[in-house]
């Protein structure tokens, strides 16, 4: 029994090592403690980099890795350390630092996500939808702003942006800084799916909008009176129902739904309502983040840039420029047949910021079309 137990526990070890990348760092701080902190930071640090150094990522994900590295020591798995020594410029430990870098780990899940998404901006509103109404949001009113509309559900979006933002997007958008999420006609019309008024091409707010409605019900708690009947408590029960869509922004098109249910009960109607509504944002928040990781996973198919021009050497100087554009692996000319040429574009970037990306360069391009997938321009 003691060899087996000894092998169950060499196993375990093994599989814990299998887990974790190991690296030796120098930690400095006022104090050992201070010190140690230093070289757990180091040490994520000395991971991320090397996943991002096989990536061309973003500017802006430089602020996305100061709040990773904030969290260091939340990633570290075991620390040894070597020699720790108080100096003149303060103290100073050498460790080695187990840091968990499995494919399904918090760190490597938020730097996948985050980098294959590109960290987009997001937004979440969440309407209420009142017992007697019908659609989405009133469109009685004309005014269009939040305050004369339906009202939205500030207690759900909060908790879906918390977990946004804990998942690792920073660019959680705030709806009502957001002009064109204030419109009653254009979230209904996204909410049934129209695509015709997403918005204008150099004119979109945010990357992708969470829009949901939520429904609320409280009930009365009765319990039998031992008489063959029923006595009304106090307490209250509620359930809550969340629908939300995920809209990619750029093209109108719905690319996930979640539907959650949560249940409360308290001793009102309106904290009972409130503990449902609770109930069913958590629910959703942890399917939304299943979501966007399965987006990421997708986002990472490429573009097909149709060019028009009148000559092979201009259609090849597009497709150097196109490796130029933050955010592009490689940019390959497929063919060039009567004037046009198609380019296989390998990057994450959506087209409409290949698009902003070459005008920034000086070139003069006419942009006839846009997809999720596809480009088709005419360079002059």
């Amino acid at each position: 029994m003691k060899k087996i137990l000894a092998v169950l526990a060499l196993c375990l070890m093994m599989a814990q090592t299998a887990m974790a990348q190991s690296v030796v760092v120098d930690g400095f701080g006022t104090d050992e403690s201070a010190a140690r902190k230093d070289a757990a930071r180091m040490a994520v640090e000395s991971v991320a980099g090397t996943y991002i150094a096989s990536r061309t990522l973003t500017e802006n994900y430089a602020v996305t890795l100061d709040e990773i590295y904030a969290q260091a020591q939340g990633f570290v798995t075991g620390m040894e350390v070597i020699s720790s020594e108080n100096t003149a410029q303060g103290w100073h430990v050498r460790a080695r630092v187990d840091v968990n870098d499995s494919p399904d780990s918090a760190l490597m899940s938020r730097l996948n996500m985050v980098a294959l998404l590109n960290n987009p901006r997001i937004a979440v509103v969440v309407m209420k939808k009142e017992p007697e109404q019908l659609p989405l949001l009133s469109q009685s009113n004309v005014s269009n702003r939040y305050e004369s509309s339906t009202a939205h559900d500030v207690l759900t979006e909060q908790a879906l942006n918390d977990q946004l933002l804990e998942v690792g997007f920073t660019h959680v958008v705030e709806a009502n800084q957001v002009a064109r999420l204030q419109n009653d006609e254009l979230l209904n019309s996204i909410y049934r799916g129209d695509t015709g008024l997403v918005a204008e091409s150099g004119n979109r707010p945010i990357d992708y909008l969470v829009l949901g409605l939520s429904e609320v019900h409280a009930y009365d708690i009765n319990l039998p009176d031992g008489k063959g009947g029923y006595r009304k408590t106090n307490m209250k029960s509620a359930g809550a129902d969340l629908s939300l869509r995920v809209v990619d922004y750029a093209t109108g098109n719905i690319v996930a739904t979640i539907k959650t249910e949560g249940k409360g009960v308290e001793n009102s109607d309106s904290l009972a309502e409130n503990r449902a509504l609770k109930d069913a944002a958590a629910k959703a928040a942890v399917k939304l983040e299943e979501k966007f990781k399965k987006t990421a996973m997708k986002v990472h198919q490429g573009v097909t840039v149709t060019v028009k021009a009148d000559s092979l050497e201009k259609v090849e100087m597009l497709a150097a420029k196109l490796r130029e554009v933050s955010g592009v692996q490689n940019a390959i000319l497929r063919s060039f047949n009567n004037g046009v040429g198609v380019i296989d574009v390998e990057s994450a970037q959506k087209p409409h910021v290949l698009v902003s990306g070459l005008k920034g360069m000086g070139l003069n391009i006419f942009v006839s079309s846009v997809s999720s997938s596809e480009l088709k321009l005419t360079l002059h």
